[in-house]
């Protein structure tokens, strides 16, 4: 999971969206280092990557994209799945979150809590989250335009992996058959957080 997915799947909780931000940048045992709820998100976000990376339709998506782009295909599939899920957004509630919000007011809130908590944040995790609110990542994910920024960015990231760049024409060909792994998914995963959170 991407960015936007991990952060629809904190439910609304201030110190789950910063620890669950924060699992991307803390490593090993250092999520002992920060308060308890905070280190609740950081332990979620590793349990939702494990669920994740084991559940057969993501292994179904990650097939798709293998032959073209190797290792780097689970990344592009989470990419992908950030874009589905801002398409579909108002299909799916978690218990905090109100039947009016949408994907304009839940970035805002996203923007607004991580900027509270901007000193809490590990200075690369600070420069993400910058970049992040500066160019609107969590709206332009639900944009082709938005993937294929995403994808490029991708690309320059990883020096030698010059082929990245044809992921974004590999989902407009491909559109429809990823969608429809994304849809079966994101309910299990929903579901999965869910218990967690009430663990």
């Amino acid at each position: 999971m991407n960015f936007l997915a991990h952060f629809f799947l904190s439910n609304k909780i201030e110190n789950i969206v910063v620890g669950n931000f924060l699992g991307d940048f803390v490593r090993g045992n250092k999520y002992k280092d920060y308060p308890k709820e905070i280190a609740k998100g950081i332990i979620l976000h590793r349990h939702i990557d494990t669920f994740t990376d084991q559940h057969p339709i993501i292994l179904q998506t990650n097939k798709r994209l293998h032959a073209d782009f190797g290792k780097y295909a689970p990344v592009i599939t989470d990419i992908y799945y950030d874009h589905f899920l801002g398409v579909h957004f108002d299909k799916y509630k978690f218990e905090n979150q109100s039947e009016n919000d949408n994907l304009t007011e839940f970035s805002t809130f996203i923007y607004q809590t991580l900027e509270k908590n901007y000193d809490v944040l590990p200075p690369l995790a600070q420069q993400v989250f910058l970049r992040m609110k500066q160019q609107d990542w969590l709206i332009h994910y639900a944009t082709l335009y938005g993937m294929e920024q995403s994808l490029n960015g991708l690309s320059n990231r990883a020096k030698y992996a010059t082929h990245l760049p044809e992921s974004y024409n590999f989902l407009k060909q491909n559109y429809s058959s990823i969608e429809k792994d994304f849809l079966l998914f994101f309910p299990d995963i929903i579901q999965f957080v869910h218990e967690k959170l009430n663990e």
